[in-house]
This record gives structure tokens, C-alpha cells and sequence, in this order.
């Protein structure tokens, strides 16, 4: 009995049982490269710009809160949100009036009357010695700053950015609002569907405005940063997306399996496998398009697309011109290819995405 060597066993890769081994190992793998990302925070969102005042400056500061009761809208892909919340103000009426406070806005926000301030809103006010409390409840629809380039594997910084570009200076001081990071507050029975809430955090200091960069005029305005961190937890939602790209490309490599067989219509269809398998993920593509977000830049879904692609036109191209050539090099490019996907995967999901 001849005994088998390496080269008999790397041949036999193209067996459908053994072809089912290394989809369950390669499946396995990239399940388990992809779970850091998923349980890991790393933020690609760009950062609103804040500056922090010197501590020499003479400063009046305005206490300022929010607590979000819920997102009644939470659209991650179509980057659309809108909170039931509560802001308010604690002031000192000789030195800021309700008035001159009612015209904070929220960066890209409108309230639910289609306004951007609160000139609209009526507070509820209570005194508390020499200050006022002004309770605001707003309902607020906003977009925010998102880079999807992990989609998606994504994780998001969703930034609030209330300023008041009618306050600057008063008396000589600069006025800013002061938050503690007790007096930001998210309910916990907030509905963010297929998304979870790690950290919250607010930021305050002012911003600029350069009106004239080249005379050096510019103005500048209290800033406060609320930001809420949220990181991706809806396995499904990733399978819908990912799987069906997994089951075309092993699909095509069956087609290394038929070439094996010398018969007369073994080779037509290997090509008609394979040719259908790229067909059926270029129709895909579509379907990606419809549920990834609209920008334009690639993300990790196209990358992987991309290569997906590139395999199966290799399949297509090894199964017309070389393979009833090199009969014995098919379970060699079956493990090639597996190799390269993996390869390919861990590549984009931490170094091109670093």
C-alpha cells in the first residue's frame, strides 16, 4: 500500500467534506479576530473643536446640566437622532439674563418646533438664594460628525454641542459654561437599538470663530461638549451583512472539486459555479448598498467586498485556463485562498483602520 505524503493530503483539500473543515476553521477564525473589534471601543469620529481658557482669564461661569430621558429616534446609518431631554441653566440674573441664555443652540440641531434656540421654549424657573434655576424640556433632532470607515464593525462618539455665539464677554470676564460631569445624566432605560452606551463624558471651554484670519478678528463663545460613547453589539445585524459574501466565495471554490472529475461536462460546470457565484456578488452589492451608509470614502465592507471579488474572478479565471493543467495544485489554492481571506480580514479591520 503506497503511503500518503503531504502533498496527497493538501490535494485532497478539495474534497467537499474537507472543504466544509476549513470553511467551519477559517469561519472560526475570522469570528474570533473580529470579536476584539466588537467588544473594543476605538473612535474614528472627527472631534469638535474646543479651547480651554488660560487660567489667568477672569471668568463668569454659567451652571449648566442635560439629562436625556431617551432617543426617541436612534439611526446610526443614517445618522439621525433626536432626545427627550432636559437642559438647564443656573445664573445669575444681574449677570446673564434669561434672555441673552435662551439663545443657546445645539450644533446641527433643531428643536421640535423647527427652531434652533429656545426663545420659543418656557422654562421653568425656580430660585435658589441669589440664583436662578431655568429647566428647559426640549425635544432635540441632530446629526453628528460620524466616520463609518469600520462599517460594520463600527464604534461611535455621538457629540451634543451646545454654544451660545450671544455671550462672549461681560464685565471684563469671559462667559463659559461649567459642567460637572454629575450634572450630565442619560436615563438607563434609554432605547438604542442594536447599540450599547459604555461612557459619558462633557467637555466646556469656548469656541472661534475667525471672521477676518488675515487681520486676526475673529470672535469667540461658550462651548459645552456632551459626548456618549457607543459601541456595536447587534450580532445580526453584522451576519446579515457578512454571510452572504462567505457562502458565494465558498461556493466557487466547489468548483476546484468538479475539475477533479474527468467528464465531459465536469468543466462546464466548475465555470458555470463559478461564473454564477461572481454574478450572484455583484448583485450583492446592491443589497450592501442599501443597508450601508452613503459616503464617500471606502469602508471595511467595500475592502472586504473588494477582495471577495478578486477571489472569485481568480477562481474563474484558474478554472478556464490552468487547472486541467495543474491537477495537483487545487488543494494547494483551495488553503491559498482561505489563507488569503483571513489574511486579508485581520488587515483591514486593524491596520488600514488604525
Amino acid at each position: 500500500m503506497k503511503r500518503k505524503n503531504f502533498g496527497d493530503y493538501i490535494s485532497a483539500l478539495t474534497n467537499p467534506f474537507f472543504q466544509a473543515i476549513l470553511v467551519v476553521i477559517t469561519f472560526t477564525i475570522i469570528s474570533g479576530i473580529s470579536y476584539y473589534s466588537l467588544i473594543s471601543f476605538r473612535n474614528f469620529d472627527p472631534t469638535p473643536n474646543l479651547s480651554i481658557p488660560a487660567p489667568t482669564i477672569k471668568r463668569l461661569n454659567v451652571r449648566t446640566g442635560l439629562l436625556i430621558n431617551n432617543f426617541l429616534k436612534f439611526d446610526v446609518v443614517q445618522n439621525n437622532f433626536e432626545i427627550d431631554a432636559i437642559l438647564w441653566f443656573e445664573y445669575d440674573p444681574k449677570e446673564v439674563s434669561l434672555d441673552e441664555l435662551k439663545l443657546c443652540s445645539f450644533s446641527k440641531g433643531k428643536l421640535s418646533d423647527g427652531t434652533t434656540t429656545l426663545v420659543n421654549c418656557v422654562p421653568k424657573i425656580t430660585k435658589r438664594g441669589n440664583l436662578y434655576l431655568a429647566r428647559f424640556n426640549i425635544k432635540l433632532n441632530f446629526v453628528t460628525n460620524l466616520n463609518y470607515r469600520m462599517f460594520p464593525f463600527d464604534n461611535h462618539r455621538l457629540y451634543l454641542i451646545l454654544n451660545n455665539r450671544h455671550l462672549t464677554e461681560k464685565h471684563g470676564a469671559e462667559i463659559l459654561f461649567t459642567v460637572d460631569a454629575d450634572n450630565f445624566v442619560i436615563s438607563k432605560d434609554i432605547y438604542t437599538p442594536g447599540w450599547r452606551k459604555i461612557f459619558s463624558g462633557v467637555r466646556c471651554g469656548y469656541a472661534i470663530d475667525a471672521l477676518d484670519p488675515k487681520n486676526d478678528i475673529s470672535t469667540r463663545y461658550p462651548r459645552a461638549i456632551f459626548e456618549i460613547d457607543f459601541v456595536n453589539n447587534s450580532i445580526k445585524d453584522i451576519l446579515i451583512i457578512i454571510l452572504p459574501l462567505f457562502i458565494v466565495f465558498f461556493m466557487a471554490l466547489l468548483s476546484f472539486y468538479l475539475m477533479e472529475h474527468d467528464t465531459r461536462n465536469s468543466e462546464m460546470r466548475a465555470l458555470i459555479i463559478a461564473s454564477s457565484a461572481a454574478s450572484a456578488l455583484l448583485s450583492y452589492r446592491f443589497v450592501i448598498s442599501s443597508l450601508a451608509p452613503t459616503v464617500d470614502y471606502f469602508m471595511f465592507i467595500d475592502q472586504i467586498f473588494n477582495v471577495f471579488l478578486i477571489c472569485l474572478f481568480v477562481i474563474f479565471l484558474l478554472n478556464c485556463f490552468f487547472l486541467d493543467r495543474a491537477p495537483k495544485r487545487r488543494g494547494e489554492l483551495v488553503l491559498m485562498f482561505h489563507v488569503v481571506l483571513i489574511v486579508s480580514w485581520a488587515y483591514f479591520l486593524y491596520a488600514w483602520g488604525a
